[in-house]
């Protein structure tokens, strides 16, 4: 896994296959081991790293990625990166962290897995950007989780109509008798 995830010079048309790879890794996070990517974005340039720190300490580092920081990558790479990652994880928490550098700042996601995604270097307004894309999705993410609660809501309108029924019969039964 380590020499093929990170063998080809990334441009904009390997983006997705580049994406839909780090995806892959984010769906094999477990509670043994955790997931760290990071994204370092200095003098247009952005520096990719990833790794997996098993619980008995040992870190299995991939090989680092730079690419060239455009708003071609921004948009084509990062939004993207950010929706996938958010959609297909399981992130308990998004936030915006303020860096000592002045303007920048760093977007992270968390997974309950304790998995950290973090993008360094970035301006206020992208970093909102990708922040917001997360938030657009909360209200998906939390109608799917929901839903997989194997018919909860009908089980609830089930005990519900049955209340109301036995409800009616005992007005019934009273109304009878008086």
């Amino acid at each position: 896994m380590k020499d093929g995830l990170m063998n080809k010079n990334l441009d904009s048309e390997v983006y997705d296959e580049y994406i839909d790879k780090i995806v892959d890794i984010f769906r094999l996070s477990s509670k043994k081991s955790s997931i760290l990517f990071d994204v370092k974005i200095e003098n247009y340039k952005a520096s990719i790293l990833l790794s997996i720190l098993n619980q008995n300490g040992y870190r299995e580092k991939f090989n680092d990625v730079v690419l060239n920081c455009n708003q071609e990558f921004y948009q084509e790479f990062l939004v993207n990166l950010v929706e996938k990652v958010y959609k297909s994880g399981d992130i308990a928490t998004t936030d915006i962290v303020h860096l000592s550098d002045g303007d920048l700042v760093t977007f992270r996601m968390i997974t309950t897995n304790n998995d950290l995604f973090s993008i360094d270097g970035l301006n206020t307004d992208d970093a909102k950007n990708l922040l917001s894309i997360c938030k657009d999705d909360t209200d998906n993410k939390s109608l799917l989780k929901v839903s997989n609660h194997r018919g909860i809501g009908s089980l609830h309108i089930f005990i519900l109509l049955t209340v109301i029924l036995i409800i009616l019969l005992l007005i019934l039964i009273f109304i009878l008798h008086s």
